[in-house]
């Protein structure tokens, strides 16, 4: 058994105490990664159907409704921390491109971080999805 000398007590807690702010911090961070990309994976596929579906509808055209349903649709297949714009336009040749944004607030457990976690700031990341469709051919 070794013995302690008097100036080595508690040295494994202070080194504990240093080290554990960091270690909470790169798990946050790793946890929110995970699920922001998670989401990109699930708001892609959401996307994609969700313009095929309601902006090839002739129905859609007559009163201009795609954008906010393909908002609605693809809103309800991701995660409530994320939220989602959809913007569209016409191009070249009669097609209409869609462009969706998701924004991700970063938190931890279902609860918003408030933007910081021990001082250190988090960015709130952002993936675009933009698919281009004929509106006058349905599928």
């Amino acid at each position: 058994m070794r013995a302690f000398r008097s100036d080595e007590r508690g040295q494994s807690t202070v080194e504990l105490a240093l080290a554990l702010p960091a270690m909470m911090i790169a798990a946050v961070i790793a946890y929110n990664a995970l699920v922001f990309f998670g989401n990109c994976a699930v708001f892609d596929r959401a996307v994609k159907d969700a313009v095929r579906v309601y902006a090839s509808s002739g129905q859609t055209m007559v009163n201009g409704s795609a954008r906010a349903q393909v908002c609605a649709a693809v809103q309800s297949q991701v995660d409530d921390s994320c939220s989602v714009q959809v913007s569209s336009g016409v191009v070249s040749g009669g097609l209409t491109r869609y462009t969706a944004t998701l924004t991700y607030t970063p938190g931890i457990f279902g609860r918003e971080l408030g933007g910081k976690v021990f001082g250190v700031g988090l960015a709130k990341p952002t993936h675009t999805c933009t698919f281009t469709i004929d509106t006058f051919v349905t599928g």
